[in-house]
C-alpha cells in the first residue's frame, strides 16, 4: 500500500509544509517523524548558565602528598611549579634546573613557591623534596607496575632541596626520554651489557640559598627486581640529544653499590649529582654456551676444552685447557 507523510512545520516554524508525494509505506522508519523529538534551528539562550575563567597558576596537588595525574593535569602541574610566574627564559620540563641561572632558578626554589610533593604520571615522576620534611621511607616511582622504585637515604649534609625525576629510557625506542629529559640514552652502554634495567634517575641537589650542590655523596635505594648485580652509570648533564652519551660507572669514581636489604634492593652511593643515572647488569657471556653472545662465540663451547672468565662490561677471557 501507499501512505503520505504527515504535515510538518518548517524550520522557522512560520508556515505549514504539506508533503503530498506518495511514498512506499515503511512504518518502522517513517514512524520517527511522529515520535522523535524536534529541535529549533537556533538554540535559545539560557540565562541560568554561567562561564568563568580557571586560574592555572594554582596547584591542585597539596603539600607533602603524592598525586597521580592524567597527562594533561600532569602538564599543568609541571607548568605551575617549574615556571614560578616566569614569562621568558623559563625552565623547560626537559631542562636541568641546576643548569639555569640564579635569577631563574631561585624563584622556583624559593620558600614561597617550592612545595614538597610528588607528581606522578605514566611516563614521568617528579619528586620535589625538602630534605628536612621528607619521609625517608617513601618510595618514588611512575604510575606503571613495572617502573623502577627509588627511595632517598641521604641527600648530603648541606642539602636543603632535592629534585628526583624518573623516566623509562627504553619506552618508544627512547623517544619518551628524549622528550621528557632532552636526551637519548640508547638501549645499553655497549654490546657487553644487558639492556637498561632501571629508569633514568635524574638527581638535582640545592642548598638553602638555592646554590647548586654538585659534589658530595648522595645515597638512595633502587628496587630492580630480577637484577643480580646492579651497575649504575652517571651521564653528564651537558650531553645533548644526538651526542654519544658518556656512561661513567659510579663505582669507578668512588661510589658504591651494596645489597643490605636483600634481593632486588640496591643501595647506591654516588659522589656527585646534578646528573642522570641509569642502571643495568653485565651480559654474562660465559653463562651462555661457555662464552657466546649473539653470533659471537668467545670460547670453545665445550667447557672441558676452555675456561671462560667473565669481564664486567667487556668480552670474556678464554683460556685453553
Amino acid at each position: 500500500g501507499e501512505s503520505q507523510l504527515p504535515t510538518c512545520l518548517d524550520l522557522l516554524g512560520d508556515s505549514a509544509l504539506q508533503v503530498t508525494d506518495s511514498l512506499p509505506a515503511f512504518p518502522s522508519a517513517y514512524s520517527f517523524l511522529n515520535s522523535a523529538s524536534w529541535y529549533r534551528w537556533s538554540v535559545a539562550r539560557d540565562d541560568t548558565v554561567s562561564l568563568q575563567s580557571v586560574c592555572l597558576d594554582a596547584s591542585h596537588c597539596p603539600a607533602l602528598s603524592t598525586c597521580v595525574l592524567a597527562p594533561a593535569r600532569f602538564a599543568e602541574e609541571m607548568n605551575v611549579w617549574r615556571r614560578a610566574g616566569c614569562t621568558e627564559n623559563c625552565v623547560a620540563d626537559a631542562q636541568f634546573l641546576s643548569q639555569s641561572d640564579a635569577p631563574v632558578r631561585c624563584p622556583v626554589l624559593g620558600a614561597e613557591h617550592f612545595v614538597p610533593k610528588v607528581l606522578v604520571s605514566e611516563s614521568r615522576v617528579e619528586a620535589l623534596i625538602s630534605v628536612k620534611k621528607w619521609a625517608f621511607g617513601r618510595e618514588i616511582f611512575r604510575n606503571d607496575p613495572t617502573a623502577t622504585k627509588v627511595r632517598l637515604l641521604d641527600g648530603g649534609d648541606a642539602a636543603d632541596k632535592v629534585i628526583i625525576t624518573m623516566v623509562d629510557p627504553l619506552e618508544a625506542d627512547g623517544a619518551v626520554a628524549a622528550q621528557q629529559l632532552g636526551k637519548s640514552y640508547g638501549s645499553k652502554p655497549s654490546e657487553h651489557w644487558q639492556d637498561w634495567q632501571t629508569d633514568v634517575i635524574r638527581i638535582e641537589r640545592f642548598g638553602a640559598d638555592c646554590a647548586v650542590l654538585e659534589d658530595g655523596t648522595f645515597s638512595f635505594v633502587v628496587y630492580a627486581p630480577g637484577v643480580t648485580r646492579l651497575r649504575m652509570f652517571r651521564i653528564a648533564r651537558n650531553d645533548a640529544v644526538g651526542d654519544t652519551p658518556q656512561f661513567i660507572d659510579v663505582e669507578q669514581e668512588g661510589g658504591s653499590i651494596t645489597m643490605p636489604e636483600g634481593v632486588g634492593y640496591f643501595t647506591v652511593t654516588v659522589t656527585r649529582v646534578n646528573a642522570d643515572f641509569v642502571g643495568t647488569e653485565d651480559l654474562y657471556e660465559c653463562a651462555s654456551q661457555n662464552g657466546r653472545s649473539g653470533q659471537t662465540q668467545y670460547c670453545d663451547p665445550d667447557p672441558t676444552k676452555a675456561d671462560c672468565t667473565e669481564v664486567v662490561g667487556g668480552p670474556p677471557v678464554c683460556t685453553c685447557r
